[in-house]
This record gives structure tokens, sequence and C-alpha cells, in this order.
């Protein structure tokens, strides 16, 4: 290990003396240039080199501590703390070029966690926390908004509205998270916005329109819609009303969801328990390859929950379907007859109970999916809400009765074998 980090090290180091040789050849150059260093899109063609150098140390820093090293800090300690001291003042560099290994080896071996809390919009935890996976909702109340909290809730207060603030973010999760201060954001709102993802897809409602508060991070919507209109003329054959020549049409209602009552109430508690415990002992980024699908196909489940476009949703649940169920085994015996059938098939073994409600769901997997291809070809004009609905709760019964044989399945070939198993018994 040790081989390793010095090896590093020396790569680092030469590629920064490399930076500094090609900076020291400009004449008369100051801070504010090297800004210029900082990204690959800069137009500026006098760095040209410096940057592709800089970019290529920051990859080998970040490849070397993954998750751990934001750009931002590679640059505020190597950049701006070793190469321009140098330049500033070149009779120092034997000097300061002593502090550059020792830079290197605490950017390699760096390691860190911090507890960040997340407001989230639109969802009411309830008087207790509720640990769900790797993220814990907690109630915000009154000691979060007095004086040495001040600051965090009126930065909220100022993004929301102050008022609608009481009423739209009214919990906060908070991570564990590891990293830099920009890693350690990066990677927690991440984390959030995928368990936010898996929530969604386990119970948020599948609705038409904004008929339901939005849940989420703050920013990630809009949470105060409203689209002004100016009426003209109008006309009509009979007077049944009298407008105003300007209206605004507002989003959904202003108010939060219950966690437990409108959303987990859903979900039966015993499977509800072993999802959470499979997301805590496995993270969202298992080993296991059918586990990496389930994740994936929540994702999209829950991506398909969101506003859109019908076309657009639609096709997310049937990605999700692909993601959860699809895939095909290189064992010649075990090799599927298309994607539409395959789907159909392990749909209908997976979730159906007798005969002929696995045929059932057999033509209505094919038919749903069906509509997808004709959506990505661009020739489907009659795509419905309620072919969205019927769609979102097949997939709703495939992540249930998937989960409950997950351990079962560690490849497509073990899955595809259960299948064969299910059509000749």
């Amino acid at each position: 290990m040790q081989k390793k980090i010095s090896s590093k090290i020396n790569r680092c180091r030469e590629i920064t003396l490399e930076i500094l040789d090609n900076l020291l050849k400009h004449e008369g150059i100051k801070q504010e240039d090297l800004w210029k260093l900082h990204g690959d899109t800069q137009d500026d063609e006098t760095f040209e080199i410096e940057r592709s150098l800089l970019k290529a140390l920051i990859d080998l820093l970040i490849n070397a501590n993954p998750n751990m090293i934001s750009k931002q800090v590679i640059l505020t300690r190597i950049l701006y703390g070793i190469i321009w001291p140098i330049l500033h003042t070149p009779g120092a560099k034997d000097e300061i070029l002593k502090r550059l290994d020792q830079y290197l080896f605490e950017l390699i071996s760096y390691v860190a966690t911090r507890v960040i809390d997340i407001p989230i919009t639109n969802i009411y935890v309830g008087p207790e926390p509720f640990k769900f996976g790797q993220i814990v909702f907690y109630p915000i109340n009154e000691e979060d908004k007095i004086e040495e909290n001040e600051s965090w809730w009126s930065k909220i207060s100022s993004i929301v509205g102050s008022h609608y603030v009481n009423l739209q973010i009214t919990s906060y999760v908070r991570v564990n998270s590891a990293g830099d201060i920009d890693s350690s954001i990066s990677n927690a709102v991440k984390l959030v916005d995928d368990y936010l993802l898996i929530l969604r897809a386990l119970c948020y409602p599948f609705v038409e329109g904004d008929t339901i508060p939005k849940i989420d991070t703050i920013n990630n919507y809009s949470n105060k819609y409203a689209l002004p209109l100016r009426l003209n003329e109008l006309v009509e054959n009979h007077k049944i009303e009298f407008p105003s020549t300007e209206v605004t049409r507002t989003g959904a209602p202003i108010y939060a969801l219950n966690l437990h009552r409108d959303l987990l109430i859903n979900i039966d508690k015993e499977i509800l328990g072993n999802i959470i415990d499979f997301l805590e002992k496995e993270s969202i980024n298992p080993s296991n390859k059918m586990k990496k699908k389930f994740i994936s196909g929540l994702r999209w489940t829950g991506e398909a929950t969101k506003p859109d476009i019908l076309s657009a949703r639609f096709t997310k649940l049937a990605v999700a379907l692909e993601s959860f169920i699809g895939g095909d085994s290189n064992v010649a015996y075990l090799s599927t007859r298309g994607i539409t059938a395959t789907l159909a098939e392990r749909a209908a073994f997976l979730i159906g109970g007798s005969i002929e409600e696995k045929l059932a769901i057999h033509k209505k997997v094919a038919a749903l999916y069906g509509k997808r291809s004709k959506i990505v070809h661009g020739s489907s004009d009659d795509l419905e809400f309620k072919d969205l609905k019927e769609f979102s709760e097949i997939i709703r019964l495939v992540i249930f009765s998937y989960f409950n044989k997950l351990d079962d399945f560690n490849s497509i070939d073990d899955f595809q074998r259960w299948i064969l198993n299910q059509r000749y018994d």
C-alpha cells in the first residue's frame, strides 16, 4: 500500500513540476491568470498545455482517493498553495517545494466524514425520526428555528418564501457523508436524491398533472409554480363566466404529505422493513448484479412519478421494467426470444397466481411494452394516462415480488432458470 502511495505521489510531483516549469516561461503572470487553468472549456490558448497537465493531475489525485477529495481542494492546495507562491516569489521555490510531497500525501490519504442536514419539501415525517436505509428523516421543530440555527432557517425561508416555509419545509434528511466539504456535499445530495427516488418508486402516487405536492430537496422543482396569463378577446356562444383579463395559474396545493399516513401506508409493513434492512446493508450500490438491477429499476420508477410529458413517464416505466427483469443469458438453452415476450413471461410468473392470471398479465405487459416501442419510433398517438396508471400498478407488483426473490438470484442465468422451471412445472 505504501509503495502504491509513493508511486502516485511521485507521478503527481512530476506533473506539478511540469506545470510549474511551463508557467515560469510566461512573463508577468498574475494570480488571476490561474483561473484559466481550471477547466478544459477555456478558449484561451495561452495556457493550453498547463490546463491539460492540471486536468491530468486532478484526475490522478481524485482516482487515487475517490469520493474523498474534490477538484476545489486540489486547486487550493496545489495550484494556489504551491505553484502560485513559487510564481510570486521564485526565490522561495526550494523552501515551498518541501511542502509538496506532504500536500500530495495528505490529499491521497485524506479521510473524513461529516453529518449533513438537507431540508426536504412537502413531506412531514411525524414527531419521531424515521430511518430509511442510509438516511434519516427528522422533523423540523422549534429548536431548528432558534437563534443559533436562525441563519440556516432564514436561508430556507428566503428560498421557499416566508408565507410557505412552515407549510412546505417540515422535515429534513440527515446524512453521514464522506469527503472534503465539496465532495461530502455532493455525495450527500446524490445519496438523498437516490433515496427519494426509491421512496417515490415504492409508494409515491402516480398522478396526472400537479394534483399533489412534490417531494424533493429544495430547488429541484419550483415550489411556487405560478404562470401569469393575460386573457384577450373572448368568443363564446353562451355567457357562463366573468373572468378577469389577468389570471395566474398555480401548481400543486401547498401542504406536506405525511410520510407514514400518505405514503408508507401503501406498503406491507413486513416488506417495507425488509427493504429498509436491504438498503441499509447493501446501500444503493450493491455488488451483486441482480441487486444492482433492482436499484436501477427503483430509480427509473421513481423518475416516472415526476412531472413530465406522458410519453416520457411511460418510457421511464418501460426502462424500469427492463432494469428489474430484463437481460439475456449467454447460455444457449437459457436464451430468450425477444424483449417483449421475455418481459411479459417473467412478469407473469413473478406476480401471477393462477394460469388465468399469468395469461392475463402476459397479455397486458406485452401490450403495454408494445406502446413503448411505438413511442420510441414516433408512431404512438393513442397513449392515455390510464395506460401509465395500469403500467405503474404492474411495476409495483414486480418490485415487491422480485424483491422477495432477490437472494435466490446471483445472475440473470439464475433468474432465467427459475423462469424455465415455472414454465415446465
